[in-house]
């Protein structure tokens, strides 16, 4: 094989750097520990301590990821990446005051302990990091559409919390405080969703897109967690097998995701500023996306339905429906609006050209009429713009002087190359003397 050969095909392998090759590795790792958890390879406690690490080492990649993508911006998005890298890093924390007191102290942790303040301040930093991140972005104008945007965000949120939270409230023997911690972090989360989501709705992301989408996903998937968590809290149901622990390192990872994709932005100087086209996409499915996140919570306790959980849920899914029917008709009336407004421009547009036209014939008909003026008068004109330094030479003159119609150019060097030396001088300047 010669030495060029190898060199592309050392090119076309992936590489660290590549964009598939984070999403692929969390692939494995999680399918790995799916494997041994639900495939009844390791005992409840050794389920239990393989998802305390897999907790710890998803959110210590995470972090670290956040923080090296906070070094590499200059501009107000560095302080939106340190708050992601902190709030990652007070997960981590958390999580090994918890690897401590099951591991090293031999005790079962109970809920609420000193580390749900870390997993409490993750949404608390996170939001903050949200904040900051769209303040570098180009906000759209408020109109009716984005309160909307928040109202079904709003409403969507409160069917999940009826089903997840209120329902087990109502059958739950816990006392105050434990409520209360429950209750917080469910609070936190959802209120890290909403800004993310409306965030998402609401700004023009252009190349910081991709990042944000990521970053979209990564709090979805700890919202549900969240409530699937606090749920099983209430009921006393939450063990070491659960999905949701699975879905708490999935989030970590399309947050490592997320920091690697703004990363090798920033690395390829990409900030031309340029419009994503893919806006009014997200503007379509996000509704959509909002209604499969309540038909999903609410399927997972389709069990615990009670008549008056029943008609709350109707009450707000009526609400959301109104909100949405309201959207919809506001952006039909805007696109009439905006296709009147097009279609009076073509029209503008329109007359304009037939104006131009009937200009265009009106000159060449007046050309036509003194050219045959000219040639019955046996006259020769021609025309000098100084502007561009192009003459022009009718027909007649250019036969009275011997000349074919295109054999003369347009620029005044050539009329001048073909004037007697002895006659130049006269041409030109006319009756004046040249100055020497």
């Amino acid at each position: 094989m010669s030495h060029r050969n190898t060199i592309d095909r050392a090119d076309s392998l992936p590489t660290w750097g590549s964009r598939w090759v984070v999403p692929s590795c969390w692939m494995v790792a999680l399918g790995t520990y799916g494997l041994l958890i639900f495939g009844d390879f390791v005992t409840d406690g050794g389920a239990q301590r393989l998802t305390s690490i897999g907790w710890t080492i998803a959110s210590l990649v995470a972090a670290l990821a956040c923080w090296r993508t906070s070094r590499q911006i200059t501009d107000r998005r560095r302080i939106a990446w340190r708050l992601f890298a902190a709030a990652c890093t007070a997960w981590l924390i958390g999580q090994l005051i918890w690897d401590w007191k099951a591991a090293i102290a031999g005790t079962k942790p109970s809920f609420p302990n000193l580390a749900d303040v870390g997993f409490i301040s993750f949404a608390v930093l996170f939001t903050g990091g949200l904040l900051f991140f769209r303040a570098a972005q180009a906000a759209r104008r408020v109109a009716p559409q984005r309160i909307a945007n928040l109202g079904l965000i709003l409403c969507s949120l409160a069917v999940v919390f009826n089903r997840m939270i209120v329902e087990p409230l109502s059958r739950t023997q816990a006392s105050p405080y434990f409520i209360g911690a429950a209750l917080l972090g469910v609070l936190g989360i959802a209120t890290c969703f909403v800004v993310a989501i409306y965030s998402l709705w609401s700004y023009r992301w252009q190349e910081d897109l991709r990042p944000m989408l990521l970053t979209v996903l990564s709090v979805t998937v700890h919202t549900v967690c969240g409530f699937i968590y606090a749920h099983q809290l209430l009921l006393s149901e939450y063990g070491a097998r659960e999905l949701t622990n699975m879905g708490w390192m999935l989030a970590f990872g399309f947050q490592h995701w997320a920091a690697t994709e703004q990363a090798e932005a920033e690395a390829r100087g990409v900030r031309s500023g340029a419009r994503y086209q893919g806006e009014g996409w997200i503007e379509a499915l996000a509704p959509a996306l909002l209604l499969l996140f309540i038909v999903s919570m609410v399927a997972l306790t389709i069990d615990l339905s009670s008549p008056r959980a029943m008609w709350v849920n109707v009450a707000l899914l009526g609400v959301f429906g109104l909100i949405l029917a309201f959207r919809e008709i506001w952006m039909y009336s805007q696109g009439l609006q905006l296709q009147q407004r097009q279609e009076k421009m073509q029209i503008a547009l329109d007359n304009a050209r037939e104006k131009l036209q009937r200009l265009s014939d009106e000159r060449a008909e007046l050309e036509r009429n003194v050219e045959l003026t000219a040639r019955a008068g046996g006259v020769g004109l021609w025309d000098w713009d100084l502007r561009t330094n192009q003459v022009r030479y009718s027909r007649e003159w250019q036969r009275q002087l011997g000349y074919t119609e295109n054999e003369l150019g347009g620029q005044s060097n050539e009329w001048r190359s073909r004037l007697h030396p002895d006659d130049a001088e006269m041409a030109i300047y006319g009756d004046r003397k040249s100055v020497v």
